[in-house]
């Protein structure tokens, strides 16, 4: 009996994993191959290699987080995100990076661009998909990172807030003092 349960529950898990992808997976295409794609990609990959490379310099919450996002990013699994629908999956993550979905039906400036991958990749440092603090802690974290790198020019979206994709960007965890980085 528990043998039938246990094959019962891997079928129903095959076509939980076979359903989502067929709804999922068309409504994702290959990132285009233009300047700013390959730019976006660059300035993320720069900040995670020097991350790694200088992982010694940060504290032990630090480089936990900059070790799980390393394990789950992988720059070949970012896709287009056709049919964007705002105000809920524009950018998102599957599966701690299996997936990196990005919202590309407007140009838009290169830093908002590496302001949402980074949103992105603070998901994949945290067990947690919401957004508790610790999720906006990692997030400070790698926006002061990519800052002091010159990969980012950290806009204030209080300020001076930006559409991307539908959704108002109107906050930046890099300038609120009730944040503080991990």
């Amino acid at each position: 009996m528990k043998v039938l349960l246990a094959l019962a529950l891997i079928v129903i898990i095959i076509l939980i994993i076979y359903v989502s992808k067929q709804i999922i997976s068309p409504l994702l295409g290959q990132l285009p191959d233009n300047d700013i794609t390959q730019e976006m990609k660059r300035r993320i990959n720069k900040l995670l290699v020097h991350l790694m490379t200088n992982i010694d310099q940060y504290n032990k919450k630090e480089r936990e987080v900059i070790e799980k996002i390393w394990r789950n990013y992988n720059d070949n699994n970012m896709r287009e995100n056709l049919d964007p629908d705002p105000p809920h999956d524009t950018t998102y993550i599957i599966g701690k990076g299996s997936t990196i979905a990005v919202c590309l039906k407007q140009i838009h400036n290169i830093d908002t661009l590496t302001f949402v991958m980074i949103h992105e990749l603070s998901h994949m440092g945290l067990a947690d998909m919401e957004h508790p603090l610790e999720y906006w802690q990692i997030f400070k974290f790698l926006l002061i990172e990519a800052t002091k790198m010159n990969l980012l020019n950290c806009i204030n979206y209080s300020k001076y807030p930006v559409k991307y994709c539908g959704l108002l960007l109107d906050a930046n965890p890099l300038f609120s003092d009730h944040v503080k980085p991990i």
